[in-house]
């Protein structure tokens, strides 16, 4: 280690508010009986340690297992107020730097007691402190193995999401030998065509939905990335025992009954379930319905939509995750993946704020969040994604009723939506009251992201009149202001539009067009944008007869302006075909005049 001493490694106070990236890779040491001289173990290598904070994974705080040679009491969970387990058989003085949260024993592993919890880190020669090795000392022959589990810099929780969340094989627990239980989840993977490998396990069947069956997960022939269980609360703590055994990375899990009940039974449950996965198997869930990745093709229900993007979606809820990615998709969007993360009892939303904020197919985040276990986490994650793409939170539990249906759903606490509002405004992120505000502002976040700061000055163009009374409303109640036209500009729209029940003032109104609407908008249009008054523009109205001609109008004038382009895309006389060519082009569109400009206005507040 840097700078220690030839004999020993020096202790290092460790502790701290600071939190070390989840995904940290695992460097384990087992320390287990052996022939060695030295208290009868048997020691392994364990590559030295950056000089860099060092996150060592609690079964509270990061879920983790901690075992070493000596005892070290924890001083608690920082930032949370609550105590920490003395950690029996812990030695941290091979660490550089220390950022301790909580360790307790494993499951079915005794305590170390007498001679064994005073020893001590044996001395190390030069060359063995040079390669890092660390060499514990267990001063009681014949110890019980224990095992010594750390983060150590070096991956990201990008990398250590991406077998989760981009899994390459899949195992589904809990189905029933006919189908109907769990048969949802085998059909989310089928349906859409998984491009990897499926296995199901049933200790009574031979094959399921046509796949075939193992009868448990040490059974399978491959390690899977993720396993989908979908098993009663019980049993599915001793699947999750099984995976960590197997080495299966994550589980996602529909299973509900733990900490939302709200019952001491079921946080006990939720012990026992993180104690099952110590540290090895992350968890997605309980309560939810997992992944969501159409490049993979996995899906939470069958029929969903298979259409990537490069929207990246966090939900509490797994219905409204389904509404959500429904609605995008209508608008032209696609999703890079969404997860359905329920109850967060280990995976929470800072996880994967962090980890969308990492991809490279995600452009833009959008998120269902009823409450956080970690509000000083999901804050600093928050402003870490916001700083690299936008951030839309839709944020429930607003209101006294709201904040008790939030407990009862997922068993989160809301929050204070005081504390949320100034959260986002600190961070940059924006925040929304629902799904129509959310699937507005997530529209005009993609098509203006390469826009750095949009400016509030407004055109708006329209054929039909009374909307445009409604948007000039909308535009000042939104903070918005109308863009005063130059001279230059109305002397030109003066010469193209007809005197009669027109106005070449803003709102724009080039009267009814029947015929050429797409050449004559687009003459206007491209007049406004010109205009170094105006920063943006929204259009009302369109041509019924020629919808991918107008649409490509639209798509030509934001391309050639390089300024913002809305378009009031109302299916009132019947779907628009268009949506997906507007969103590829960069044009936001909404049902009407007045959601564009709120979700304009979002973007530019913030």
């Amino acid at each position: 280690m840097e700078g220690a001493p030839a004999g020993r490694v020096p202790r290092r106070r460790t502790g701290g508010a600071g939190t070390a990236p989840l995904g940290h890779r695992r460097q384990l040491l087992w320390l287990g009986r052996g022939r060695r001289a030295t208290g009868g173990v048997r020691y392994h290598r364990c590559p030295r340690l950056p000089a860099a904070r060092l996150h060592v994974a609690g079964a509270t705080a990061h879920r983790g297992e901690l075992w070493a040679s000596a005892p070290r009491p924890c001083r608690g969970l920082p930032g949370t107020g609550r105590p920490g387990v003395s950690a029996v058989g812990v030695d941290l003085s091979f660490a550089a730097a220390g950022d301790v949260r909580q360790a307790r024993t494993l499951p079915g592993q005794a305590p170390l007691r007498g001679a064994a919890k005073r020893g001590r880190s044996a001395p190390l020669s030069r060359r063995a402190a040079a390669r890092g090795e660390h060499r514990p000392r267990l001063t009681r022959p014949g110890a019980k193995a224990v095992r010594l589990r750390v983060y150590s810099a070096g991956v990201s929780t990008y990398e250590a999401l991406r077998p989760l969340l981009e899994p390459r094989s899949v195992v589904v627990v809990g189905i029933s030998r006919s189908g109907k239980q769990g048969a949802i989840f085998l059909q989310g993977l089928l349906d859409p065509g998984f491009k990897g490998d499926v296995y199901v396990v049933n200790p009574s069947a031979d094959e399921i939905m046509g796949v075939k069956a193992y009868p448990s997960i040490a059974a399978l022939p491959a390690t899977p990335d993720l396993a989908v269980l979908t098993l009663p609360s019980e049993p599915a703590i001793q699947v999750v025992a099984e995976c960590a055994e197997r080495g299966i990375p994550g589980a996602a899990m529909f299973t509900a009954g733990f900490d939302e009940l709200g019952t001491e039974e079921g946080r006990e449950r939720g012990r026992r379930l993180m104690a099952a996965a110590a540290g090895r198997v992350r968890l997605i869930g309980p309560n939810g319905m997992g992944v969501y990745n159409p490049r993979r093709g996995i899906a939470f229900f069958p029929g969903m939509p298979s259409v990537p993007g490069g929207l990246g979606l966090i939900s509490q809820s797994g219905s409204l995750a389904q509404f959500t990615v429904q609605a995008a998709v209508n608008r032209g969007l696609g999703f890079s993946k969404a997860v359905s993360m329920g109850n967060q009892i280990d995976l929470n939303a800072a996880d994967y704020l962090e980890y969308f904020a990492a991809d490279p197919e995600t452009r833009a985040i959008c998120a269902y969040i009823e409450g956080v276990p970690d509000g000083r986490r999901f804050r600093r994650a928050l402003e870490q994604a916001a700083a690299a793409k936008p951030v839309v939170i839709w944020k429930s539990g607003r209101v006294a009723s709201g904040a008790r249906a939030a407990r009862s759903h997922t068993g989160q606490l809301a929050g204070d939506y005081a504390i949320w509002q100034a959260m986002a405004r600190q961070s940059g992120a924006i925040l929304v009251r629902d799904l129509e505000e959310m699937i507005d502002t997530i529209t005009a976040a993609m098509a203006f992201a390469g826009v750095s700061k949009p400016g509030r000055r407004i055109a708006i163009m329209t054929g039909p009149g009374g909307p445009a009374v409604s948007a000039s409303d909308a535009c000042e109640e939104a903070g918005l202001e109308l863009a005063t036209l130059s001279p230059a500009t109305t002397e030109v729209l003066r010469e193209i539009i007809a005197p009669a029940g027109t106005s070449v003032n803003n709102p724009i109104d080039v009267g009814m067009v029947l015929k050429g609407a797409a050449d004559f908008y687009g003459r206007c249009l491209r007049l406004a944008l010109a205009d170094e008054n105006v920063d943006a523009a929204v259009v009302i109205g369109g041509e019924r007869g020629n919808l991918e001609g107008f649409a490509g109008m639209l798509v030509d004038a934001r391309r050639e302006s390089g300024k913002p382009v809305m378009y009031a895309l109302s299916d009132d006389f019947g779907p628009n075909p268009t949506a997906p060519m507007l969103a590829r082009g960069s044009v936001a569109a909404a049902p009407s005049a007045e959601r564009c400009l709120r979700a304009y206005a979002r973007l530019a507040h913030r």
